[in-house]
């Protein structure tokens, strides 16, 4: 029975040490299954690598097929993160600077260079949010 609660995707074990689990995951499009996708340049597919720790008991190969899996809310979280608090961040500042009544040129710099504030923070707290992102590997 499906989990709605966790986003789940199915993968190949590509390295195994001690310590971490690498799984790389196919993404495709919804047309990478059509019949005429070689005529087509819209087919799509990705290939990610994703990095989980071993739980205790579990034994990996290469080659062998795993499901990862994380918290529905923390894929939200990343979202938020990386869209919506940007987004909301340029509005604010593009908002307030216009009622102040900054120029627009500098108003647009502002507002443009407000969202690279909030990317640059998110990179100085990177160890700390990623270590709040736990994959957990399952065998199917």
């Amino acid at each position: 029975m499906a989990d709605f609660r966790r986003i789940e995707r199915k993968g190949t074990v590509v390295s195994v040490t001690d310590e971490q689990i690498v799984v790389e995951i196919i993404n495709r499009s919804a047309c990478a299954e059509c019949k005429a996708k070689g005529l087509c340049s819209l087919s799509e597919q990705k290939e990610k690598r994703i990095e989980a720790a071993p739980l205790p008991g579990q034994s990996w190969s290469v080659g062998e097929e795993a499901r990862v899996s994380l918290k529905t809310s923390l894929g939200f979280r990343a979202v938020f993160l990386m869209y919506v608090l940007p987004l909301m961040v340029l509005l604010a500042v593009l908002f307030t600077l216009h009622a102040l009544g900054v120029s627009e040129l500098l108003t647009g710099l502002a507002a443009l260079a407000a969202p690279l504030v909030c990317y640059w923070v998110v990179w100085l707290f990177r160890d700390r949010i990623g270590r709040e992102y736990v994959f957990v590997l399952e065998k199917p």
